[in-house]
Formats: structure tokens, sequence, C-alpha cells
């Protein structure tokens, strides 16, 4: 059987952003003063970080206003027409007067009326809470801004609580004070500086990469890839989905943007539409685990565990690395299934042709790379990659245009992908920021009133000191959390809860963050809410729930790799045990994936039977070190790499008699 499959040339790539009215002109030129006061304080890092943030977040929330005046989805507090339009101009307005007031006031308030603040302090720190919760519902959704009331509730009706749900008691001034007006610890706090600096250069890179058309040329490498292999073509997804996930750090965003081509084109070839949409939905929920950015998890991590950037990342490579390599086999076992026997006609484009539209940012890859191994600050070491990405395109669009259109087609080319990556990038930044400034008046009324400790030491006694129990009651408030929240906030809500208890009870705070971060990365593949399979469901035109399904089967390194770093602390060490476990682990989930995808090489009866075996066996391989010891592991783990061999020669017995 062949098919031809469509080529490069029809790739859908996301809308790029040109403003054509006034208020989108408006737009660009907030976001254009929001990302130029991002870099001019990366080059002038004169004044204080939380200063810096107080200015960043406002900036935000004037951007966000002026999107909601011609986007309706967006309406502040719901509201159309006029009155939205009105709305719109008082939140910029406010927004501009508290942020001039608190940075008039600020050495007043952090040096001589630091826990004693003035009636204007409190009035005016409580309209930042409200512009902040408005924001962060409007453009994240409702779940952070009423978990957000939920807790400011708690603060004012502690005393009246019962058990361990009482304290002393916060009324609205003290909670205004703590959530706002204490620079250090509300809406100002440390989540908004590491949103004003870290993330919001990494995105910025981000959004200048793909205004600049590096999108498209990963998938276009993608399919060059895959066009030199039958089983290949699933594979694009998976393929541009990491590539992609290293700059956007967002699964709806990653099915969204490498979706639009990749599961269209994996049905095209005779993929059902639930495995087509269920493979995208996991390879771009990997992004989130997958450095640099890894969804603004990486900066939060080394924030709170007060360790390198780039040690975070280097932690993380190995178990994005095994889970994607993971993923990949998975998705090859299972393309054998519809595509034995077929002939596929893939156009691609030269390699030399994707290699010089992707030189931009490699380049951009390579000086973050040199800046981050000297140990440079990510703010300075992404700003410079940023620059270095422009620098590089301007070349490139002089050497593909000046041909065909001289100046003038090389200053336009370049001024769409400026504008979109200006717009793009803001934008990320701005909606993150919303959402981290809402997290951090969670996290304050957490810290004042003792919930948190409380929580924490809840979780320890209802484990009873049991390491499995302390997992699985983690995992499933991560999971919870993860229902109406993005990764991130998920894992920002739950580590203030379980990371002190998995210390209490022993285990590293490195391995301890990540495992909560990648449980909070599964809701985004795990019903009921599943936001990753919603949008490939949308795109695939598959049931929901049967792709979630097919999801969680695909993704089930996703679900073991959090219990790795438990029982296998070193996995996270970066020295040779590391490579010892990730080798081990790729063998057991091997066995894994062929037995739950290996119909086609092993069909009938017998090959059931076959497949059974490789499941249990992989299964019970990644816990043999824990009881035998590694020595019978490795012994084992060879004996599962014989086994395609055994049971081949089993089967071909019981077929002759």
């Amino acid at each position: 059987m062949t098919t031809d499959v469509p080529s490069s040339g029809s790739i859908p790539t996301s809308a790029a952003f040109y403003p054509r009215t006034k208020a989108e002109t408006l737009y660009f030129i907030v976001c254009l003063v929001l990302v130029g006061w991002v870099f001019w304080y990366s080059f002038q890092p004169i004044i204080e970080t939380q200063l810096m943030s107080i200015v960043f977040l406002h900036l935000c929330i004037i951007a966000l206003a002026v999107r909601s005046w011609y986007i309706k989805s967006f309406g502040i507090f719901k509201t159309k027409g006029i009155i939205n339009k009105i709305l719109c101009i008082i939140f910029s307005i406010l927004s501009l007067v508290v942020m001039y007031y608190f940075v008039s006031e600020y050495h007043q308030l952090t040096y001589w009326r630091a826990g004693a603040p003035n009636t204007v302090d409190i009035i005016l720190g409580g309209i930042a809470m409200l512009l902040v919760i408005e924001t962060a519902r409007k453009d994240t959704g409702f779940w952070i801004p009423l978990l957000a009331i939920f807790f400011l509730l708690y603060g004012y009706l502690g005393r009246d609580l019962p058990g361990i749900l009482r304290h002393i008691g916060l009324n609205w001034d003290r909670l205004i004070e703590i959530c706002s007006v204490e620079l250090g610890i509300g809406i100002y706090g440390m989540l908004t500086g590491i949103a004003a600096t870290w993330i919001a250069a990494f995105v910025v890179l981000a959004g200048f990469a793909i205004g600049f058309g590096a999108l498209e040329a990963i998938i276009r490498f993608s399919k060059y890839i895959a066009a030199r292999w039958v089983y290949g073509i699933p594979q694009t997804g998976v393929m541009a989905s990491m590539f992609f996930g290293m700059c956007s750090g967002s699964a709806p965003a990653n099915v969204a943007g490498t979706g639009s081509f990749t599961i269209p084109l994996n049905k095209s070839i005779g993929v059902p539409p639930k495995f087509a949409g269920a493979i995208e939905s996991v390879a771009s929920s990997g992004g989130l685990i997958m450095p640099p950015v890894m969804g603004a998890a990486a900066f939060l991590i080394a924030a709170y565990l007060g360790k390198s950037y780039w040690y975070i990342v280097l932690v993380a490579i190995t178990p994005a690395v095994i889970f994607y390599a993971t993923t990949a086999l998975s998705v090859y076992y299972l393309s054998r299934q519809y595509l034995k026997g077929m002939v596929i006609k893939l156009e691609r484009d030269p390699l030399s042709a994707i290699f010089r539209d992707l030189s931009p940012l490699l380049a951009a890859i390579v000086v973050l790379l040199i800046y981050l191994s000297q140990l440079y600050d990510p703010l300075i070491a992404a700003s410079r990659a940023v620059i270095t990405l422009m620098a590089a395109t301007l070349i490139l669009f002089f050497f593909k245009f000046y041909r065909s259109g001289g100046l003038r087609l090389i200053l336009a080319e370049y001024a769409k992908g400026f504008i979109d990556g200006i717009v793009k990038g803001g934008e990320i930044a701005a909606t993150t920021a919303a959402m981290l400034a809402t997290i951090m008046m969670i996290v304050s009324v957490l810290n004042v009133s003792g919930l948190g400790v409380k929580l924490s030491m809840g979780l320890v006694y209802l484990a009873g000191g049991s390491l499995g129990l302390l997992c699985l009651y983690s995992a499933i408030v991560c999971i919870v959390f993860g229902f109406g929240v993005s990764a991130t906030a998920a894992y920002l809500l739950t580590i203030i809860i379980a990371a002190p208890a998995f210390i209490a009870v022993g285990v590293e705070p490195v391995n301890a963050h990540f495992f909560v971060f990648y449980f909070s990365i599964l809701s985004a593949i795990t019903p009921p809410v599943a936001i990753a399979a919603v949008v490939a469901s949308r795109i695939s035109g598959a049931p929901f729930f049967p792709l979630c399904i097919e999801s969680i089967k695909i993704g089930l390194a996703l679900f073991i790799l959090p219990v790795v770093f438990i029982i296998y602390p070193d996995i996270l060490a970066v020295n040779l045990q590391t490579l010892k476990i990730a080798i081990f682990l790729l063998i057991a989930l091997w066995g894994l994936s062929v037995g739950m995808f290996g119909s086609e090489g092993y069909p009938g009866k017998s090959g059931a039977v076959i497949r059974t075996i490789f499941f249990i066996f992989g299964a019970f391989l990644l816990f043999a070190p824990l009881f035998l010891g590694w020595t019978v592991g490795w012994i084992l783990a060879f004996i599962m790499a014989l086994l395609p061999w055994v049971l081949g020669r089993w089967r071909g017995g019981l077929e002759n008699h």
C-alpha cells in the first residue's frame, strides 16, 4: 500500500500577530515596553529585584487589560462591549497608580513602615490584589483565583475553624499586608521576581524563536528524519514536541503548535485518531520536563532549593531522555500495528535548507549554554541568547530575501517576526506573572497561618512513617491540584505541603521536588480535565476518554519515573550511578512497552501470553534491585534482553505442534 503525505509547504503554523487596529497596536507597544523593561534590567541591574518586579507585574496587568479590549473571551469580570472597554481603561489606570505608589514608597515600605502600614498602603494593596486576581481569572482560568479567594477566607475565618484548620485569625488589613504591602512575601515576592527575570527572559527567547519561524523549521527537521523510515512518521510528534517543548514549556501550547501538523499527518497514513491524538498529548506533556525551560519549573526548583539553574538542568536531562526514549519505543510498537507493509511517499525539504532556517536558533542555544556553563545568571544568559537569535535571523533573512525582494522585503519579513515574537513572549510572560502572583497570596496565607506546616506533618502522620504511602498521598494531591491549574501551578501548590513531609522521612530535597513536579505534569493527560488530551481530541476528532486511556498507556514512563526518584535517588545524582540506573530503567520500560503495544510482533493467543510475560517481567525488573540487589537485577535484565529470542522459539514450537 502506498500513501502520499503532504509536503512541508502545507505545514500549518500558529497565526502570526500583526497589529491592524489601534487596540492591537497599543497591545504591541505595551508588550514592547514589558520586554524592554526585562532586557534593560538584564543589562543594568542597578535596582532591587523586588522593585523591578513591581513595575513588571503592573505592566503585565496593563498588557492583559489592553488585550481584553479587543478579545471578547478575555473580558474583565466577563463583561462585554462598552462596559468591558471602560473596565480595561480603569484597570490600566489603577495599575499605573498602584505601580507608581509602591515604586515611590518602596524604601519607606521596606525599611520604615515594614509591619506598620498606613491606610493608603492598605487601600492600594487591596486594589493590587483585586487587579491580580481578576487578571489571573480572565487570562489563566478561574481555579487559581478561586483557590486564592478560598485561602483568603480561610485566613480571615481561622479563629472559628475546628481542629488542625484553626489558627489565630487574620483581619482584612493583615491579610492585605501579607499578600501585597509586605513586598517580600506577597504578590511582589519571590515567585513574581522569578517570573520577571528568569522566566520572562526565556519565554521571550521562545517567542522570538516562534516568531522568526523556528517552530516550522523544527517540524520540517522532524519530518526529514521520519521520511527515511516508514515507522518514523508517527515519531514526528515525539521529536517535534520534544524540540518545541524545550522552549515552550506548555503542554496545551505544544499540542496546538505541533499537533496541528503531526496529528493530521498520522491520521493520513492510517493511524487511528485516538492514537494520533494520544501520541501528541503525551509527547507535548513531556515538553514540560525537557530542559532548558521545563514549564518554568527549572527556575522555581532552583530558587526553592538554593541551587544554580545549571545544576537543575543537568539533573533533569537523564529522566527527560528516559521518558522520550520510552515514548518513542511505545509509539514504534504501536505504529507497527497500522503501518506494516506500507510504502510512504513523504516529500521533504533539503537538509541544508532546514539547518539554514534553524541556524539562528542553534546559534542562540549555543550562546545560552556557554553563558550557563560559566554560571552566569539565567537572565543574562537568556537575554544574550535573544540578541544572538535576532542578529543571526537578520543575517539569515538577508541571504534568503535580498535577491528576491531587496532590503524592503528583508525588513518587512524581519518586522513581522519581531512583532510576533514581542507579542508572543510578552503574552506568555504576562500570564505567567499573573498566575504566580496569585499563587503567592496562597503561599503567604499558608505560611502566616501555619497551615502549610500542619498539612506537611499531617501527611507524615497519615503515612505512618511509610514512604510508599507518603508517595501515594502526595501523588493524589498533585493530580487533584492539577485538575484545575497548570502543571507549574500544581507543583507550587503541592510542594509547599509535600516537600517538608518528604524531607522529614529522609528524602533528598531535589528528589522530593522532582517527584512532585512529575506527578503535577500527569494532570495534562489524566481525566477528568487532561488539558493536553482535550486539545489533541479537538484536533484529531477522537473521543476524549478513549484518547486519555491511550495517553496514559503511552505515557506510562511519566507515572513510573516519579517513583524512581524516590526508590533510586541516584537517578538525579549526575554520576556513573545515574547512567547505570538509566540503562536498567530503559530495559525494564522496554519490556513494559512490548507488553502493551507489541501485538503486531506477537499476535494471536500465544502472542498475548508472550506480551503478558514481557509486561510482568518488566514490572518486576523495575523493583528487583530493591529486594534482590543490583547483581541479581542485572542478571534479570540480561535475561529480559534475551526474551524475544527465547519466547520466539517457544512460540514457534507451539505453532509447529
